[in-house]
């Protein structure tokens, strides 16, 4: 079958003219279509909550029976041994900590120097300081005073106080007053009295 050809009607047009062309009409179907439709179907942003800081758990050496003396910054009240553990785990101020057993109450400490007899007691000491710290071979008694037997004054903390009786054989006990702060060395034991802000210790 035999067809006839027809001249084209107008200036002939490339691609690229027809792209020119076309490409307006098409831009202006994809911002008032896909796009609004794209706004409309969007799932609302949500944010993930921020990851919490990772805390690598420190080795602590446990001594059942003994209370670590003064460095006290924090006490919980009402808590088990495994909390009072934890809690100063977690805080990287606290470099040992004192669990009363009767009373359940937890003391922080920021420091650890010496451990002293406490059957009520229980005491944790970050394993860095452990080969450091004194364990005194005093009985320690916290409200109580010995009446008579003071040779010596001297102006120091409880563990002072503590170092130069221990180091000094004539030294039989002393007497820790903490409002001072004064240490009382005693050469003989004598009768026990009760008296508030005092420690004292026994060889």
């Amino acid at each position: 079958m035999a067809f006839d050809a027809v001249d084209a009607i107008g200036p002939h047009l490339e691609t690229a003219d027809l792209a020119e062309k076309v490409a307006p009409a098409v831009v202006l179907v994809l911002c008032h279509s896909r796009e609004s439709a794209a706004v409309t179907d969007a799932a609302p942003a949500t944010s993930s909550p921020a990851p919490e800081p990772y805390v690598a758990s420190r080795p602590f050496r446990s001594v059942d029976d003994y209370d670590v003396i003064g460095f006290d910054y924090a006490t919980l009240r009402n808590v088990s041994e495994a909390q009072c553990h934890a809690a100063c785990n977690a805080d990287r101020s606290c470099r040992a900590s004192t669990y009363n057993k009767l009373a359940r109450f937890c003391f922080l400490k920021s420091d650890a120097k010496l451990l002293v007899k406490n059957p009520d007691a229980s005491a944790s000491v970050a394993e860095e300081l452990s080969s450091s710290v004194l364990v005194s071979t005093f009985a320690v008694a916290s409200g109580r005073d010995m009446v008579g037997g003071d040779y010596a004054r001297i102006k120091t903390d409880f563990v002072g106080c503590y170092i130069v009786c221990e180091a000094n054989l004539q030294c039989r006990a002393f007497a820790f007053v903490k409002k001072k702060p004064t240490c009382w060395l005693k050469d003989r034991l004598g009768s026990l009295s009760a008296e508030l802000g005092v420690d004292l210790g026994v060889r």
